[in-house]
């Protein structure tokens, strides 16, 4: 019988990987699990190899126990899609151009090597956009409306794909692959340090520019003022949860400079360590501050109060995704608004803290919503890549 015919193969999977993003490397984390799960599997007589184009190949073959290759090798690179049954662009923004144009260029640039190569492309779990330049978003229009499937994880991105032509049997709206992590978040014990006299953690997000770092210093003296009289009212320290070292740690280490209060604020670096470390650090936290998306995707996996800091619209999406799957209505600032101090943290922490039995039970049934719906989503994309791997 076909079903039982043993069918190999190999999957090329690109992201923004080994470069020690906790966010970035959760998704991988969950990427490489699922696919091993579903074909590396003998009952269903399935066995693929996995490749991660990465900056750091040799940690990511360890950490993941997947074959990888450096994602600066164009060689490499062309080498492993000619003889690929897949190309996964797994997780993400990754073809967008408000950080910088290189970051579109390059994966766009990946998927049209795939395409070049008769390789089938996936969109897994992905943002698109904005895309600013105009020759950028027409590359994308003709690149992307030829994918062989797209899970993306938020409205906006499904309604340009639509626009550009994606037929709607090839795009599934879900969420971002870290929902996934729902499981594991709930094996987890209760905390029971959610008690004022604990720790607030604060998750930044640093400029890739170190020039645009010194913008950032009205920012930083307002939040380390607004921390320090948390800190004196409500007794609770910050710890910051450094997500990505290189962009992250210097604003971390600029903010707790700057606090007069709270000597010596912890700073915890989080790349590295397991992700169900990261996800019981935030579920003991008292409430999180976060301008990391993954900060608040953790935080609301482990039913912790947060703040939302920053002007990117992908948070945006990401919180109207979570009213829409009955998650709480939760605070949103610009750093502009915490700079000339509209927004009082302790305040609306305490506000936070006085409705924590509603906005808990609000966020385990917006995680179980979107969990689900990542789930079915994430199943008809390996449906339809199971197509490409039949002998």
């Amino acid at each position: 019988m076909k079903g039982r015919t043993e069918r190999g193969g190999k999957l090329v999977v690109s992201g923004y990987y080994g470069f020690g993003n906790v966010g970035d490397e959760a998704i991988l984390r969950v990427l490489v699990e699922e696919l091993k799960a579903r074909f590396r599997d003998s009952n269903r007589g399935t066995n693929v190899e996995i490749v991660v184009l990465s900056a750091a190949p040799a940690e990511t073959a360890r950490r993941y126990g997947v074959r990888a290759v450096d994602r600066w090798s164009p060689l490499q690179i062309i080498r492993e899609l000619r003889g690929a049954s897949g190309f996964i662009l797994g997780g993400g923004g990754l073809i967008q151009d408000r950080t910088s144009r290189r970051s579109a260029l390059y994966y766009l640039s990946l998927v049209a090597l795939a395409r070049r190569a008769g390789c089938p492309v996936f969109l897994v779990g992905q943002g698109l956009g904005p895309l600013r330049s105009a020759a950028l978003y027409r590359w994308a229009r003709r690149l992307l409306r030829g994918v062989e499937f797209a899970v993306v994880r938020d409205e906006p991105s499904a309604t340009l794909l639509r626009r550009w032509g994606l037929p709607p049997e090839r795009l599934a709206v879900g969420g971002d692959l870290t929902w996934l992590l729902r499981p594991r978040a709930a094996s987890l014990p209760p905390s029971d340090e959610k008690e004022e006299g604990a720790f607030v953690a604060v998750a930044l997000k640093g400029p890739r520019r170190r020039r645009e770092r010194r913008r950032l210093e009205a920012f930083q003296e307002a939040l380390a003022a607004q921390l320090d009289r948390l800190h004196k009212e409500r007794n609770v320290s910050p710890v910051f949860l450094v997500f990505h070292p290189r962009e992250d740690r210097p604003l971390a280490e600029g903010v707790a400079a700057r606090m007069r209060g709270a000597r010596d604020p912890l700073i915890v670096t989080a790349s590295g360590v397991d992700v169900r470390e990261v996800l019981a650090c935030v579920g003991r936290a008292w409430a999180l501050v976060g301008m990391r998306l993954h900060a608040l995707i953790f935080s609301a996996l482990m039913k912790t109060p947060f703040v939302a800091l920053g002007d990117e619209p992908k948070l945006e999406s990401f919180l109207r995704g979570l009213e829409r799957a009955g998650g709480p209505a939760l605070p949103h600032w610009t750093p502009d608004q915490v700079e000339k101090h509209h927004v009082e943290l302790s305040e609306a922490l305490a506000r936070l803290d006085a409705q924590r039995p509603a906005l808990e039970g609000q966020l385990e049934r917006a995680g179980e919503a979107l969990y689900e719906k990542t789930r079915r989503a994430l199943d008809a994309c390996w449906a339809r890549l199971e197509r490409e791997l039949e002998p």
